[in-house]
């Protein structure tokens, strides 16, 4: 018989496919080609890089596999065997090798404690990849780190937040990496200040003192001594001691500090001591006890210790604090809150003589929430009898605590005790215990406490180690009994033991633990049907016990392996086999343990008959090129050694052949008797139709009620959320269906509130109250109950209003949303944030008419508060606390006259409570008044930015010749000893407090210190455009502002013009180029899609900021000189799928900003074009807008979403031109639906008949809306569909328009006859079947369980 020969025309095409390719160093992964379904080829690969060119691959070909150790881009093609024929190579496969290696990272350094500014060396060590050449990437949680060395060097400080991560590239190979290793978080402490005391005070003519420097809680100080200058290096001493002593003879003034490291790391100096003849009396203020944090309702005591003895003295306080201490020594807070918060400072007065000493050091209160304490469980998963480590930390980390320890032991009613853990009960000084001899399941927990009385935490959230072995009372069966389900698949859990109840712990995927919730079993067990993935621990808690503990893994893939979820006891059998949805497999299956093949022939199943130690490990197994997810087998072992051998496993092995032997002849015995007889029958059970459904509603504290609204069919439309299930009932009977699970529906209306602050001034300050509102814009007469949260917190309370103490440590915006009161389940979004800007706490600057007062004379003091108004002001006269008189006034100054000889203070005060400044400077009045020395900061802003110029001034009163300066400051350049400090480009390293003194050249006179000035450095410009999507011809404003925010700039703004070269020039808009006084601007006429920019400049000379990021309106008008398509023109795409773009102008380049999910932009990013047009195929979700660049202009803006939904709504990317038609239909992957699909418009079904898809003939103005599709039960996202107008009034009628509603309701006059005419002739014929469109009331329905809905 002659044989056919087809021949065709296209060449074919070879594919290429990879393996798994997480594997451990050395290892490899397999690649495999192939051609259609031809045989009689041969295969070639090649392999490329970025910066190289196609070569073969080096290692040998196998068939149509090879194995390969480094990533890389592949491709592949086929050869024939008989000829040099060759297919078409195949597309590129991108490899991608992670090492299973994960590094550890080591800190280098020599102390248990890091203070800030201190250097940390950070090295990235790969276990087990020694010899490999590396190169390593560090990142943290806020940012990548530059660099690509093994070691890390760091500055610590306090802000250094988030934590460390390393990988490892192999250098030849760019595609192969290790994992990222655990996060290392460094504690940062404050930077340590030196403390320097003195065995006396008093130095006669010969004698001696002995100085003694010491840095508290650390060690391996080396200690630099000073004298009369801190420049002046006096001495050093290197001790392993924590103290340094020093004897001296010569008057002076002395400091010292500490220095450690290379480069040597400096303290802050010590307080200063000085030593004449007769020294004054010296106050020390302490804080008692002495710790770097305090927390809510801790009891301190701040104690002001005078030189000398405390006999005869008065004291005086000042605090920034609201509450002032009481005049007395000690001044002891029994429950320190915020309101303590401030910086304290004291002084004495001897009561007998007028002898005053000096004020005090300044000690900081800042007073944080109690806090959290963490409980970290090793190992998670036990070997029954080893040691559990518990360790138990604070955050953020604090010292002097101790610790208490916990066993939890569960009990009936969902709850737990403590019981202390033997020898615990008095606590432990290391945050850390070791429990021996753990066999089963186990929770544990710890507190702290410190201080007299004690002052104790909350208890940490519990922490568990789990455990396979069955407890005496408790136990915890999985039927099936395997790791692995499908997410369409139940499973059930059954507890064995009294008043059990079912505890699940949920991780994500990189096995951190993600959530903890409790379910009550039904009759011991409880029926699970998880329909997302996810990976759980379960255990049972019975009385006071835990039970053997299970990890389930429901998953979403093709294809599990079945392996037991129990360890298989050693010297038993045990089977794996794989399963598809639609069954099991049996033949041809590989199967992997720890990512290598253990076994790979046609035999469906993997069976180990004597289960041993070595059988331990991560199993998988694949069929037809699809892989299962891994799973643990686990062995467990009796008493005697893993690796005996038992009399009882050779009986074993010797009955199991002979019954092997005998089954086989018994089924070929069967086997010949059958012949050829007929197959039985078989037996199917019919269930009958349920035509009647009933709802019923409760909440969490109500019993179930039917529900009030109509049933149409199966379905209903409720307006209250709450916890729904529902029934099926026969028509006939009063048979019905068993209920089905509760589907917990929150209703979330699409009411946005806004936050409103009451108060009168533009700015806030610390320390000020503030009050934010809650307002539901169209809310009407419903009774709302509201609630409030912040980035950090939630805020406690309900009501309508809340009430803040503004602070600049109060980060994070606020927002509210509302419930009512009448249903729980029922509450509008969240409203946009409002974010308080705080300016620090402002002084009251108190300044003379003249400083010198003679008999009968009166001098004019002018009190002012900048930057601010609605003061009023307060004059003292002697003592804080003596109140001389007070002045409201709408200025921003106060002046008062004064006759009388004191010591005069002011400030101002704000608000109902009234909200006080600062104290002024105090001004002395004598006959003769000394020298007064005053600091200033020129220009004075309250922020300054990196790369201004700014001075610092030592102005001395009454002219300032013949004096010598002095300079102290806490940061790390010290300023020169004249009377001006111009610093030409201010940096971060010029940030710290300055104060300055004069000493006369003739004399030995000196003035005090001056008033302390704050220098603090910052950068950055952020522009805000509005509306992002531009109606043409519409007005668009522009705001700029500082972050944080500042005065005194003026604004610069531009226009961002594209180049060819991927760069941007910046025109500056009409009438700006000498820069605008507000913050805000408006471009009028605005027709096309445009990008915008500013900058900002202050001072003199001027100090210009870099111009801030690029921010953009954007329109779907076409520009004349470059326009964007999409194909397929349609807003939404399956990840599954490619788009072309194609950009139409000279010399475009496609730019795209892609959006998370919130509509917040997330990042922007350029793709280089292809001849006009680019093929993107997005395979994760996305949304973003696209427009393309060409010379000098912008092309219009599309909104594409990609979607790895079942369903998707094809709606049109462009405007739709009002007047003409558009038709809206759903497409699944497989195609487009052509029957039974509801449509909707803003959450409101607008068609739900037999159509599949949904046609406006005539599109208007009301058309435009968010549109969404649902069929089966599966809905689609939602996409706005806009309309395009013409220069007329939107409202207009045209003449085409008129034609078409004559014809239209001309055409439904000749239905409705026919329709009558049609009814008529029917007779008494069955009535037909009517359409009814239900349109809902709920604008969103979340919900919460993942039941379907009802299918249409």
């Amino acid at each position: 018989m002659a044989s056919a020969l087809t021949f065709r025309s296209e060449k074919p095409k070879a594919t290429l496919t990879s393996e798994n390719k997480i594997i451990s160093v050395g290892g490899t992964v397999r690649l495999s080609c192939s051609v259609g379904n031809y045989d009689g080829w041969k295969f070639e690969f090649f392999r490329k890089t970025s910066t190289t060119e196609d070569k073969p691959v080096e290692e040998t070909v196998l068939e149509n596999t090879v194995e390969v150790s480094k990533g890389g881009i592949y491709r592949c093609r086929g050869v024939r065997e008989t000829s040099d024929y060759h297919s078409d190579i195949s597309d590129e496969v991108t490899i991608y090798i992670t090492f299973t290696n994960q590094p550890v990272i080591t800190p280098q350094l020599n102390w248990s404690e890091i203070f800030a500014g201190e250097t940390i060396t950070l090295t990235c060590e790969v276990q087990g990849g020694e010899a490999t050449d590396w190169r390593y990437e560090w990142i943290n949680s806020q940012s990548n780190v530059e660099g690509y060395e093994r070691s890390l060097q760091l500055t610590a400080s306090q802000s250094l937040t988030g934590g460390y991560t390393c990988m490892a590239r192999r250098r030849e190979d760019f595609y192969s990496s290790t994992l990222w290793s655990e996060a290392f978080t460094p504690s940062v402490l404050p930077k340590p200040e030196a403390e320097l005391s003195s065995s006396k005070y008093n130095m006669s003519e010969g004698s001696t003192v002995t100085l003694t420097c010491s840095v508290k809680q650390s060690h391996g100080w080396k200690y630099f001594w000073y004298r009369d200058k801190k420049y002046s290096l006096l001495n050093t001493h290197d001790t392993n001691e924590y103290s340094s002593q020093y004897e001296v003879s010569q008057e002076g003034r002395y400091w010292c500090r500490g220095g450690r490291g290379d480069p040597i790391y400096y303290t802050k100096y010590s307080d200063q001591i000085d030593f004449t003849g007769s020294l004054p009396h010296k106050v020390t203020l302490t804080l008692q006890p002495d710790w770097p944090q305090l927390y809510k309702g801790e009891t301190v005591t701040l104690r002001c210790d005078i030189d000398g003895g405390n006999t005869g003295w008065e004291y005086e306080w000042e605090t920034t604090s609201p509450v002032n201490p009481p005049n007395l020594k000690d001044y002891r807070i029994e429950s320190v809150s915020s309101r303590h918060q401030g910086d304290y400072t004291c002084k004495g007065k001897m009561k007998s003589k007028q002898q005053l000493t000096t004020w005090s050091n300044t000690v900081n209160l800042r007073v944080l929430s109690k806090p959290e304490l963490v409980l970290s469980v090793s190992p998670s998963w036990l070997i029954p009898g080893a040691s559990v480590t518990l360790i138990c930390h604070t955050e953020p980390p604090s010292v002097g605590w101790s610790f208490y320890w916990f066993k939890v032991v569960p009990e009936s009613q969902s709850s737990y005790t403590y019981e202390p853990l033997p020898g615990t009960s008095s606590g432990t000084t290391n945050n850390y215990f070791t429990v021996h001899g753990q066999t089963h399941t186990a929770g544990y927990a710890c507190s702290a406490g410190r201080g007299d009385p004690v002052f104790y935490t909350e208890k940490s959230r519990p922490n568990y180690v789990w455990s396979s072995d069955v407890h005496p009372s408790a136990s915890l069966t999985v039927n099936p009994a395997r790791v692995q389900h499908f997410t369409s698949e139940s499973f059930s859990l059954t507890c064995e033991g009294n008043s059990t109840q079912l505890k699940r712990i949920t991780f994500k995927t990189d096995n951190l633990m993600l959530n903890y919730f409790t379910k009550a079993p039904i009759n011991g067990s409880i029926y699970i049907k998880n329909e997302r993935p996810s990976k759980a621990v379960y255990w049972c808690e019975s009385g006071t016990a835990f039970s053997n503990a299970v990890n389930i893994s429901t998953l979403s893939d093709e294809v599990i392996l079945v392996s037991p979820v129990y360890p298989v006891p050693a010297e038993e059998s045990v089977t794996l086999h794989c399963e598809l949805k639609t069954g099991n497999v049996t033949s041809d299956v590989f199967f992997y343990k720890n990512n290598k093949v253990v076994q790979s022939d046609t035999r469906g199943e993997m069976k180990i008959s004597v289960v041993s130690e070595s059988d331990e490990g991560f199993y998988k197994c694949r069929y037809n090129g699809t892989e299962s997810a891994e799973s643990w087998m686990a062995v467990k072992f009796a008493s005697r050694s893993r690796s005996s051998s038992s009399p009882l496993m050779i009986i074993r092995w010797i009955c199991g052949l002979s019954l092997l032997t005998v089954l086989s002849l018994l089924l070929c015995f069967y086997k010949g008797s059958k012949g050829n007889s007929a197959p039985a029958a078989t037996a199917e059970t019919v269930y009958g139709e349920i035509t009647e459904f009933e709802f019923f509603r409760r909440t969490l504290i109500t019993e179930e009620e039917s529900v009030e609204e109509t049933v149409l069919k199966n379905t209903v439309e409720v307006s209250k959320g709450g916890i729904y299930q529902c029934r099926g009932v026969r028509e006939t009977s009063d048979y019905h269906s068993d209920i089905s699970d509760g589907v917990t529906i929150y209703i979330t209306f699409t009411i946005q509130p806004v936050i409103t602050p009451q108060h009168n001034w533009s700015e806030i300050f610390a320390g000020e109250t503030i009050t934010l509102t809650c307002e539901v814009q169209g809310g009407g007469a419903t009774d709302w109950w509201y609630e409030w949260r912040n980035s950090l917190s939630y805020p406690e309370g309900h009501e309508r209003s809340l009430q803040l103490t503004a602070s600049q440590s109060l980060t994070g915006g606020y927002t509210c949303r509302a419930r009512r009161r009448d249903d729980f389940y029922s509450s509008t979004s969240w409203s946009e944030a409002f974010t308080p800007s705080v300016l620090p706490k402002p002084e009251a600057e108190l300044s003379s008419s003249k400083y010198n007062m003679s008999e009968g004379s009166t001098v004019t003091l002018t009190c002012s508060v900048k930057q601010s108004h609605g003061w009023k002001y307060f004059w003292y006269r002697d003592e804080k606390y003596s109140l001389l008189n007070t002045h409201d006034t709408n200025e921003y100054s106060s002046q008062y006259e004064v006759s009388q000889e004191g010591r005069y203070w002011c400030r101002g005060g704000r608000g109902d409570p009234i909200y006080y400044t600062k104290y002024s400077d105090q001004i002395d009045f004598t006959g003769s008044l000394p020298n007064k020395v005053t600091l200033t900061l020129q220009p004075d802003w309250p922020q300054l930015y990196k790369g201004e110029t700014v001075t610092l001034r030592c102005d001395i009163d009454g002219g300032n010749t013949g004096w010598e300066y002095e300079w102290e400051t806490t940061s790390p350049v010290n300023p020169p000893d004249l009377k001006d400090y111009r610093i030409e480009s201010v940096s971060s390293r010029h940030q710290g407090n300055y104060t300055c003194k004069g000493k006369m050249k003739s004399k030995q006179q000196s003035t005090t210190w001056s008033n302390t000035v704050n220098l603090r450095v910052l950068s950055k410009l952020v522009l805000s455009v509005s509306p992002s999507w531009l109606i043409p011809g519409a007005s668009v404003t522009l705001i700029c502002h500082t972050e944080p925010p500042s005065v005194g700039w003026s604004f610069y703004w531009f226009k961002v013009v594209p180049e060819s070269q991927s760069s941007y020039t910046y025109e500056p808009l009409p009438g700006t180029s000498s820069g605008t006084a507000n913050n805000s601007f408006t471009v009028h006429g605005q027709t096309h899609t445009a990008g915008y920019a500013c900058s900002a400049g202050r001072g003199d000379p001027v100090f210009y900021t870099e111009k801030s990021r690029p921010n953009y309106v954007w329109s779907s008008d076409v520009h004349p000189s470059v326009s964007l398509t999409v194909n397929p023109a349609r807003v939404q795409h399956f990840t599954s799928e490619s788009l072309s773009l194609t950009c139409e102008g000279n010399s475009t380049q496609l730019k795209r900003i892609t959006f998370k999910t919130d509509n917040l932009l997330f990042n922007n990013f350029t793709d280089a074009t292809i001849n006009g047009s680019i093929y993107i195929k997005n395979e994760r979700p996305s949304k973003a807008v696209y427009w393309c660049e060409s010379g000098t202009a912008f092309s219009n803006a599309v909104n594409i979403s990609t979607l790895s939904d079942e369903v998707i709504l094809v709606s049109p990317v462009y405007p739709v031109p009002a007047e003409e038609s558009v038709t809206l239909h759903c497409e699944l992957k497989t195609g487009n639906v052509t029957s039974d699909v509801f449509f909707y418009k803003n959450n409101k079904v607008v068609q739900s008949d037999t159509r599949g898809e949904m046609k406006i003939s005539v599109v208007s103005e009301s058309d435009e809306g968010f549109y969404k599709c649902r069929y089966k039960g599966t809905e689609s996202a939602e996409s706005w569909m806009a309309v395009k107008f013409a220069s007329r009034s939107r409202s207009s009628l045209s003449p085409l328009m008129i034609i078409r509603w004559i014809c239209g309701l001309s055409l439904l006059t000749v239905l409705s006859l026919l329709l009558c005419f049609y009814k008529g002739s029917k007779g008494n014929s069955a009535p037909a079947a009517t359409a009814e469109t239900v349109y809902g009331e709920i604008t969103e329905v979340n919900e919460e369980t993942s039941s379907p809905p009802p299918t249409e």
